[in-house]
């Protein structure tokens, strides 16, 4: 009850003991029981009022807060979208980078065989600048020359026939040379022949005798050719030529067909064109 009701019922409660008679009493109460069913009345109006307020203020507060729960669903769903993204982001990113690593991997070994290629093609350009090089021997009637440590000096070694070496200086009618294992010394200008020049002389010289059947048999004692039941090739002709030295002195170090990697095919075509 409120203080409204209360107030008024404690006014009619000194009323009615102040009545003189019940019949002041019983109209005091009726009309008592009227006013406390306005003040009720009025009561539960306010009471009605102030709850619909109540309500509204509370439903407001209920769609605010549904309005707050979409919008956090919202941003909620937003998040999920996004750290689905980053994730597909991440899984791409990841897929690429064993890409890059198998690339790396084969590119690794790709310039690893480049670089074998390389050092091989290395290889092959010193070889053939070495191929390309100017050699001399020596052409002398005893079948060596001397290597002198000077000019007319001391004599360090004998040079034989078809020992390939460079020439590097000249000094005083003696030509310095160098030999494949890069020992050095002199040898006199009038022992020295160009390795490639020499080597022509002795295959034009071998084919002129070929070409006029000169060249003997010395298995059977011929004089000229061989007998018809060998066929020696023109190879094998050429060997046996220079074996038993029946062209100019010194082509003898030309018996052995790979002397020195020498390819006597490849050197008639040389000495050809």
């Amino acid at each position: 009850m409120t203080n409204i009701i209360l107030s008024t019922l404690m006014v009619f409660t000194m009323t009615i003991a102040n009545a003189q008679s019940k019949k002041e009493q019983i109209e005091i109460l009726t009309f008592s029981l009227d006013s406390l069913n306005q003040a009720v009345v009025s009561e539960r109006q306010s009471f009605n009022t102030t709850l619909d307020s109540l309500n509204q203020v509370l439903s407001k507060n209920q769609q605010d807060f549904e309005l707050e729960m979409d919008k956090s669903s919202i941003t909620i769903n937003n998040l999920n979208n996004q750290l689905s993204r980053l994730n597909s982001i991440n899984d791409s990113i990841n897929i690429q980078l064993n890409e890059i690593k198998e690339e790396k991997l084969i590119l690794s070994q790709e310039f690893s065989t480049l670089s074998k290629r390389v050092d091989s093609l290395k290889q092959q350009i010193t070889e053939l600048t070495n191929n390309n090089s100017e050699y001399y021997i020596i052409e002398d009637p005893d079948g060596y020359s001397n290597l002198r440590e000077a000019p007319s000096g001391n004599v360090l070694r004998k040079v034989y026939g078809g020992e390939k070496f460079e020439i590097i200086g000249e000094e005083n009618s003696y030509k310095k040379v160098m030999f494949p294992d890069s020992s050095t010394g002199y040898i006199h200008n009038s022992r020295v022949v160009n390795f490639n020049v020499k080597v022509c002389q002795c295959l034009n010289s071998a084919n002129e005798l070929i070409k006029k059947d000169l060249d003997k048999d010395f298995s059977t004692g011929s004089e000229t050719g061989f007998p018809d039941n060998w066929s020696p090739s023109y190879t094998e002709r050429l060997v046996e030529i220079f074996r038993y030295n029946q062209c100019p002195i010194g082509c003898s170090f030309l018996s052995d067909p790979e002397w020195d990697g020498i390819d006597i095919k490849s050197e008639i075509q040389r000495c050809i064109e």
